[in-house]
C-alpha cells in the first residue's frame, strides 16, 4: 500500500478497492447498537471519542427530530446525546446526524462489521482543514491502535479477499488439469 500523509488521503485511496465488499445503510444491524471508536490523524486528538446509534423503532422523517432514533457519543466518558435519521428504502445512502440544533448530513461511504465510515455530505470539508471523512471503527477492534494501524485493518478487507479469489482460483485451475490428465 502506498504511503500518504493524512487519513483522508489513505482513505480516497482504500475505498474503491473495499467498496463492493460495503453493507448498506438500510442493514441497520452492522452499525447499530455498537460501540463506534473515532478513527482520527489530528496531532492534538487525544480524547477517546465513541459514537453509538440506537435502533430505531419506526420510520423516520430526515429532519424531524422526534422522529429520529437515539445517537449518543462519548468523549472520555462523557455523554453528549442527540439523534440520527436516515431515509428509509434501500437505495438510500444519506445519514443525518443532530447533536443540539446542529444537523450534519453524511453520505454512506462504507460500513462492515468493523467499520462504519461517512463522508461529510458537500465540499465545506475543503474550507478551514475540516475533516472529509468521518471514520469509525469498532471499539473492541481499534482500541490501543495508532491511524495508519486503523488504515491496514481497513485495506485487509480488500487484501483478504484479493487473497482468498486467488486461491480459490489456483485450486479450481489445479482440479481441472487433474480432472483433464486423469480423462486422457
Amino acid at each position: 500500500m502506498p504511503h500518504y500523509e493524512s487519513l483522508d488521503e489513505y482513505i480516497d485511496y482504500i475505498i474503491p478497492k473495499v467498496a463492493p465488499y460495503s453493507e448498506d445503510l438500510y442493514e441497520e444491524e452492522y452499525y447499530t447498537e455498537k460501540l463506534w471508536r473515532e478513527v482520527s490523524d489530528r496531532d492534538n486528538f487525544l480524547n477517546v471519542v465513541v459514537h453509538i446509534l440506537k435502533k430505531r423503532d419506526s420510520e423516520h422523517d430526515l429532519f424531524n427530530a422526534a422522529s429520529g432514533a437515539d445517537y449518543m457519543v462519548s468523549t472520555d466518558g462523557d455523554i453528549t446525546k442527540g439523534n440520527w435519521t436516515r431515509p428509509d428504502g434501500q437505495g438510500s445512502s444519506i445519514i443525518t446526524l443532530k447533536m443540539g440544533v446542529k444537523y450534519e448530513l453524511y453520505e454512506r461511504i462504507f460500513i462492515n462489521e468493523d467499520f462504519f465510515i461517512l463522508k461529510k455530505h458537500g465540499d465545506k470539508w475543503q474550507e478551514g482543514g475540516r475533516k472529509k471523512y468521518l471514520v469509525l471503527g469498532r471499539e473492541s477492534h481499534v482500541k490501543g491502535l495508532e491511524w495508519r494501524e486503523v488504515v491496514e485493518l481497513l485495506f485487509d478487507v480488500y487484501r483478504y479477499r484479493i487473497q482468498f479469489i486467488l486461491t480459490v482460483l489456483v485450486v479450481a485451475i489445479i482440479v481441472f488439469i487433474v480432472l483433464a490428465l486423469s480423462i486422457y
